[in-house]
């Protein structure tokens, strides 16, 4: 019997289906075996985002998004059944359980915010490919649907990056008095504003991970011949 769109019922038992945790798993690993079985890499100034050089500490990217504030209340809630959330019973979880998050072998979800070092000075990179992807032919500036796809794809890592729990104690989220330290109005302001952003870190964990997978995917069409893309712009410079 379906009780919602994520909710469902075997033997009387209610089940939750969290679609953001299970993608991520799956695209994990669809993408190590196609990074292992059939490498794309550059295709007419294209770089897989697979290829970028996240291929070289995939690990460490796959742990940062792993130990995420967003996945990491998916599988604490929807596959291990706890923390549901905090220890009160009101909040589906019972106060007499033992705290089970950030323990054990989840203890190391508290590197995440040196997996999140490694996830930004990853950006520049995406950047840089976009930038390829316009001048990869001597002499000519060409502006292509590939491009703009990403450039989405770079822009959305960088939301979602930005976005991070970790950057939001990092630009002053510890501080306890904006106007003791030096600057303080404005890292008050920078912080307001990623406060914002962090509203939506976990739309941006979800939606950056499928256009990730949406450029290897048009990348690949493009390997095999499909004709999908359109050159809007081309300038001999």
């Amino acid at each position: 019997m379906i009780e919602n769109k994520n909710k469902f019922s075997i033997g009387g038992e209610l089940f939750e289906l969290n679609w953001r945790f299970w993608g991520f798993v799956l695209v994990l690993l669809l993408s190590a075996a196609a990074l292992y079985l059939y490498p794309v890499g550059e295709y007419q100034g294209y770089v897989d985002p697979f290829y970028s050089p996240t291929v070289l500490v995939l690990p460490f990217v796959a742990l940062f998004r792993l130990s995420c504030y967003a996945y990491r209340k998916d599988y604490y809630r929807h596959v291990f059944k706890h923390p549901m959330a905090c220890l009160n019973d009101d909040r589906m979880d019972s106060s007499k359980r033992v705290y089970s998050g950030e323990t054990g072998f989840f203890s190391l979800n508290n590197f995440h915010r040196y997996f999140f070092y490694i996830g930004l000075a990853l950006l520049p990179f995406f950047y840089y490919d976009f930038y390829v992807s316009m001048f990869y032919t001597s002499g000519f500036f060409i502006f292509r649907l590939g491009s703009i796809i990403i450039l989405a794809n770079a822009l959305l890592l960088t939301f979602w990056t930005l976005s991070c729990h970790a950057f939001r104690h990092l630009i002053g989220g510890y501080a306890d008095c904006y106007s003791c330290l030096s600057g303080g109005n404005t890292r008050k302001k920078i912080y307001n504003g990623q406060s914002w952003l962090n509203l939506y870190h976990e739309q941006f964990a979800f939606i950056s991970l499928l256009v990730v997978v949406a450029v290897d995917l048009y990348i690949r069409a493009l390997m095999a011949g499909w004709p999908v893309d359109f050159t809007f712009l081309r300038i001999a410079i």
